[in-house]
């Protein structure tokens, strides 16, 4: 990734700041792309920066040759509790004001129950975010939290490929994942707030919370974080 020392800013600022350097990595994907194209150089599958694809349900889909067009995927990682699904919902409507089409998944939503984390991550990577970085697009079957049991099989967007996709969760930027991802955020928060946070939202964690944090740990890193979150 593009930082070697991440950018740390207020959970208040977070949404803005973010928005920003994805338009900003976009565009410069853009630029690079269409002149590799143009010089007849491949591009590369990986590369930070990336651009847009298609249309959606939601704003505007930037003009180019689909060469240079790529969905820029934005994880935003962390603990339990830390508050990324929040960001990952005020970094969506910040990007949808703009006009710019874009989704957000969660990791949980496609992990095999509370002791899959470390395999569905490696899953996420390869049948959700491969796909969608080449061809706009994926299916994956998600998890049924209330049955313990895999449900049915949903289309990555819903709505047909977007420019920007939000992956938030656990692992979101984790070693797997992380080829695939063009700006990778760490949200930071103590565990006394984070699990108070998950307390009120859905009762007491208990044991699971230690099992969840254990995993958590396992989680292979592959480099910092461009930006980080407290």
């Amino acid at each position: 990734m593009p930082e070697s020392n991440p950018v740390r800013v207020s959970s208040a600022d977070a949404p803005r700041f973010i928005r920003s350097l994805t338009d900003e990595r976009r565009r410069a994907g853009e630029c690079r792309r269409a002149k590799e194209q143009a010089s007849g150089t491949p591009t590369g599958s990986a590369a930070a920066g990336s651009a847009t694809t298609g249309s959606a349900t939601t704003g505007s889909a930037t003009t180019g040759s689909a060469a240079a067009r790529r969905t820029f995927i934005v994880a935003i990682d962390g603990r339990s509790g830390a508050g990324k699904t929040t960001l990952a919902g005020k970094l969506e409507k910040e990007l949808r004001e703009e006009g710019i089409a874009v989704a957000a998944i969660e990791v949980e939503s496609f992990i095999g129950g509370w002791n899959g984390l470390i395999d569905g991550v490696e899953a996420v990577a390869a049948q959700i975010l491969e796909p969608v970085r080449s061809r706009g697009r994926a299916t994956a079957r998600m998890w049924d939290w209330n049955r313990g049991a895999w449900a049915e099989e949903v289309r990555i967007p819903p709505s047909g490929p977007v420019d920007v996709l939000i992956l938030t969760g656990c692992g979101a930027a984790s070693a797997p994942c992380r080829p695939f991802v063009d700006l990778a955020v760490w949200v930071e928060l103590d565990e006394k707030r984070r699990r108070e946070r998950v307390a009120r939202r859905e009762g007491d964690p208990g044991r699971w919370w230690r099992m969840w944090a254990e995993q958590e740990d396992l989680l292979p890193r592959s480099g910092e974080p461009d930006v980080v979150v407290d």
